[in-house]
């Protein structure tokens, strides 16, 4: 399908270009990932097509795997295109990073030289601000403390008497 996508027309051969597009649309882990050595997949498409499937709103998938895609891109295109990373920088600021699990972000997308700092700060701190919406609170007590101490803070529950830090008690029988 990105074979066929790359070489298709979205004015002269629309319906060749709206069929291979939605075959990536139906498929597209199957569609994206190159089927062999540097045959097929999103490796195949030019900077301008590759540029479309990232921006693509309706293909269902998840950002780090267009990541771990735009990735083998660069590496495969990177003595076809001088500006191979230049390309991919660009095109990686389409993908939303908030939705890549943080140690992806530390291990991997930090790693790539594609995404500046700042962009990964704001990605990790738009999940902190997400998470203690859901009621993920990082807050803990300082000083030392027992592996096996858990500690809940609990926030806007309706009486403010009852919020704050609580500890977790072990009563012989309960927990």
């Amino acid at each position: 399908a990105c074979v066929v996508f790359n070489f298709a027309d979205p004015t002269t051969t629309r319906a060749i270009h709206k069929s291979a597009l939605s075959a990536i649309r139906e498929k597209p882990y199957t569609c994206l990932q190159q089927a062999g050595e540097s045959v097929g997949g999103m490796i195949c498409l030019s900077p301008d097509k590759l540029k479309e499937i990232i921006k693509d709103k309706d293909i269902q998938v998840d950002e780090l795997f267009l990541f771990k895609q735009l990735l083998k891109w660069r590496k495969t295109n990177k003595n076809i295109y001088a500006n191979a990373t230049a390309i991919c920088k660009q095109i990686a600021s389409y993908i939303n990073l908030a939705y890549i699990d943080p140690n992806d972000i530390q291990s991997l997308v930090l790693d790539s030289g594609l995404v500046q700092e700042r962009v990964v700060i704001d990605a990790l701190l738009e999940q902190s601000i997400s998470a203690t919406k859901e009621g993920l609170a990082f807050a803990a007590l300082r000083g030392l403390q027992s592996s096996e101490q858990v500690n809940v803070m609990v926030q806007d529950a309706g009486t403010t008497d009852c919020n704050g830090i609580y500890k977790q008690c072990h009563r012989e029988g309960t927990m």
